[in-house]
């Protein structure tokens, strides 16, 4: 009976020492060519990790970069926001948030550039996601929210996120954030 209550109070503290990591780990590009590709593998509760490099979207595609599709997921570099982009190319807008993702729902460590939209060119979110250290730059949206549009009356939680250098064009004019 002892035996049986050491094996579970030390499953219990390893568990805790890593987070409870209760899904899958994918990696991009190891795993998976695009990080698009990793979500729609992934489960709720799986963690995608996405090393160094400037991740974009097929040339001739607009559709957003990065769909979350409602998927409670950790999406997150594996060094960071200096080291790991996503370029829109001024083609398209970067991460769309849409489907009510909650705050289970985690985007970490990356820098997010040159979204473009007719409003919300580096993120859309219509949930309460976790926004955390995340560089948002250079983002065009056409008549509002270069760098991020919010429909949720919350909104995401944001840490450690900067915003600089969004742009709105209105009129052909352009305002910026």
């Amino acid at each position: 009976m002892k035996t049986m209550h050491r094996i579970g109070a030390l499953v219990l503290a390893s568990g805790l020492l890593t987070g409870m990591a209760s899904g899958a780990r994918l990696l991009v590009p190891l795993d998976y060519p695009t990080i698009q590709q990793a979500i729609d593998a992934a489960a709720n509760g799986d963690e995608i990790l996405v090393s160094p490099g400037l991740y974009r979207g097929d040339p001739d595609d607009t559709e957003s970069l990065v769909k979350l599709n409602g998927k409670s997921i950790w999406l997150h570099s594996s060094d960071g926001p200096e080291k790991t982009i996503l370029d829109g190319e001024l083609q398209r807008p970067l991460i769309d948030l849409l489907f009510s993702e909650d705050e289970n729902t985690r985007i970490e460590g990356f820098t997010l550039i040159r979204g473009y939209a007719n409003a919300g060119g580096a993120l859309r979110i219509g949930g309460t996601p976790q926004i955390i250290n995340c560089i948002i730059r250079d983002n065009l949206g056409q008549t509002g929210a270069g760098g991020m549009l919010c429909s949720d009356p919350v909104g995401p939680t944001l840490e450690n996120v900067v915003f600089c250098h969004n742009t709105i064009s209105l009129n052909n004019e352009a305002h910026y954030l």
